[in-house]
């Protein structure tokens, strides 16, 4: 699953229904947090969003461990029809695209020099493209980059890509959720668990496992959650 400070996260049970806007997020935390933390990250720029042209990204140009990784100026890309801007807040990354970026996968995804890093995102609408509809600037938002260019200052991506920004999910962990949380949705959806259900879940303890059990458990099954010892 996507490394996150925050892993352990769990649904809030109280939400109504199951679908990708579902809230994953620990009953202490508080969206307080959150909001200090755009707060300072919006401070800290010192530019409004449709003032941004240039901004930092991360790049490597051959593979490697994490010590190929550059932080590089890149040009921001306005919006095309049916795009978003968004202002990156935080990013994830997961394992299969750390292999990508150590050449291991090259047969499979060979990456595009020079190549950006991560998938998942999180973070604040600047710009819409037309046709766009549902989403707004200022619209906090949680996606995924399909170039693996999520680790950036600002991403510009297909407006079907973003979804809302769960609410009460602090962003350390919201920028490790998509990729995670859809794939759980969709393990979910495709075995059809329903209420009585005994649903097993093999690799329980990771970013998909731990969010596929909760899913399963709200729908109302009894899971049996298969992970290592070291994961009990």
């Amino acid at each position: 699953g996507p490394q996150s400070r925050n892993s352990g996260c769990c649904l809030d049970q109280k939400s109504g229904g199951i679908g990708h806007n579902q809230i994953f997020a620990k009953p202490e935390h508080t969206f307080e947090g959150s909001a200090k933390t755009v707060d300072k990250f919006l401070g800290e720029t010192g530019v409004t969003p449709t003032e941004v042209h240039v901004s930092k990204a991360v790049r490597f140009d051959h593979y490697g461990a994490a010590n190929v990784l550059r932080v590089v100026d890149v040009e921001d890309r306005s919006p095309n029809p049916g795009e978003v801007r968004v202002r990156v807040v935080t990013a994830g990354i997961n394992p299969g695209e750390i292999a990508i970026r150590e050449g291991a996968l090259h047969e499979r995804f060979p990456a595009t020099f020079p190549s950006g890093e991560g998938s998942d995102f999180a973070g604040i609408v600047v710009e819409v493209g037309d046709r766009v509809d549902g989403i707004a600037v200022g619209d906090e938002v949680i996606g995924f980059s399909d170039e693996r260019s999520a680790q950036a200052e600002s991403v510009t991506i297909t407006a079907d890509h973003v979804l809302p920004k769960p609410h009460g999910v602090p962003w350390d962990v919201a920028g490790a959720l998509y990729v995670a949380g859809t794939t759980a949705r969709a393990c979910v959806d495709a075995v059809r668990v329903r209420r009585g259900d005994t649903v097993v879940v093999a690799g329980a303890a990771g970013g998909v496992g731990i969010l596929a059990t909760q899913l399963a458990v709200l729908a109302g099954a009894a899971v049996v959650a298969h992970a290592s010892k070291a994961n009990h």
